[in-house]
């Protein structure tokens, strides 16, 4: 069991295993319709992390009591030691934080967002054909016909848009993992250099800047 090629699989899976809430975060906005299989994960990694290094620490005490290789004691050693180092570099106030690793998975919301804009065509060819909706017509409350769209606009994964003429605002919608994340995520763009929040008519938002006039957005 005590062998080289386990120790690595083990730190392996212990270093995967510390990406998880970041890969969970990116997967809600790109990939929202299968995000439901790294939510076991996402709940689970320090679980899944804290297990890898007690077994690396094994390695590294077997390796002493069992007069192992130099190379060996070095290699679990570092394994160890590294793993530790990473995960306070990645969670430095684990030990004040009331839901570990829940900040490192809302950091990659936005990271998704650009993901989405990046596969569309960019955010100059997004923003300059959203803004071609603002003299489009709408219905009764601002939304626009599915026709109307851009290709851009399709790729970005939209599934509706509403426009906001007072504000000069096109709220664009995407779709969400509403089972974690009860929340809506979208791209607010305006011909403005700033776009305005107000438009979003939410109580409570966060929004990320992504380019000149687009803002990714969560409410």
């Amino acid at each position: 069991m005590f062998k080289t090629p386990i120790g690595l699989m083990v730190f392996l899976t212990g270093l995967a295993s510390l990406f998880l809430p970041h890969i969970s975060g990116w997967m809600d906005i790109v990939f929202p319709s299968i995000a439901y299989e790294f939510l076991l994960l996402y709940f689970f990694w320090e679980i899944l992390f804290v297990g890898s290094l007690i077994l690396l620490l094994l390695f590294v005490l077997v390796s002493f009591k069992q007069k192992a290789s130099r190379n060996k004691k070095i290699l679990f050693t570092s394994c160890a030691v590294g793993l530790m180092l990473l995960f306070w570099a990645i969670y430095p106030d684990f030990a004040t934080e009331e839901f570990l690793g829940a900040k490192q998975r809302v950091s990659f919301f936005e990271i998704g967002g650009q993901t989405r804009l990046l596969w569309a065509g960019g955010a100059k060819t997004v923003r300059t054909d959203a803004l071609l909706l603002l003299s489009q017509e709408t219905d009764k409350d601002g939304f626009v016909r599915q026709d109307q769209w851009a290709a851009s606009l399709r790729k970005l994964g939209v599934y509706w848009i509403q426009v906001e003429r007072e504000t000069q605002s096109v709220i664009i919608f995407i779709p969400r993992t509403a089972f974690f994340d009860a929340a809506q995520f979208g791209y607010l763009i305006s011909a403005k250099p700033e776009p305005d929040p107000g438009a979003l008519h939410a109580d409570w938002y966060r929004v990320w800047k992504r380019a000149e006039g687009i803002y990714f957005f969560q409410y």
